[in-house]
């Protein structure tokens, strides 16, 4: 389905030089106001055009998910639901931003689902919406009709106890890191 060479993900560290003015103006900003939460999005590719609304291909979206789910720290102590931004009413516990939300997060409700496009087009979902949630996405009015990818967004918490982090300027939770090659 998708493929990454893990290394540098930071976006302070891929799109601003290091030792400029701007990081040590982040890092003063970060000690007074310390991030909250982090974002960490995934980028899922169709291989074939027009494809990431294909059944199939929003199966095997779920099942990374499942698989994101699985995951915990070394100590077994955290895993996504205990390290997530909490999200408020029914569905998902955790805030995750995904067209997958349309199905529950559930292989079952996609697998029912006798046609994935029309759920999501009755969805309710602006043109705007579905840019931001998929990758090249071709419209037929204001239904969407295919795309080339999809984003999957988890809003995680930031730590908790007082250390900190050097390279961030926040506060660091080592215990709280859940090994982002496993997933891949």
């Amino acid at each position: 389905m998708c493929s990454s060479d893990l290394s540098e993900s930071r976006s302070s560290k891929l799109w601003i030089p290091q030792d400029t003015q701007a990081q040590a103006d982040q890092a003063t900003y970060n000690g007074y106001f310390p991030p909250s939460m982090r974002i960490n999005m995934l980028v899922l590719e169709a291989k074939a055009p027009g494809g990431a609304l294909g059944k199939d291909f929003l199966r095997e979206a779920l099942e990374l998910h499942r698989q994101i789910e699985a995951l915990s720290t070394e100590t077994g102590a955290h895993n996504l639901t205990s390290l997530c931004v909490q999200q408020p009413g029914n569905g998902h516990p955790c805030f995750i931003s995904s067209i997958l939300g349309h199905w529950g997060y559930e292989t079952a409700n996609l697998d029912a689902d006798s046609n994935p496009l029309a759920t999501l087009n009755a969805a309710g979902m602006s043109i705007d919406g579905m840019k931001s949630a998929l990758g090249n996405p071709t419209f037929t009015g204001s239904s969407v009709s295919s795309a080339d990818a999809m984003m999957m967004t988890y809003f995680l918490k930031t730590g908790s106890d007082t250390s900190r982090d050097s390279n961030s300027g926040g506060y660091a939770n080592p215990e709280a890191e859940i090994d982002r090659k496993s997933v891949v």
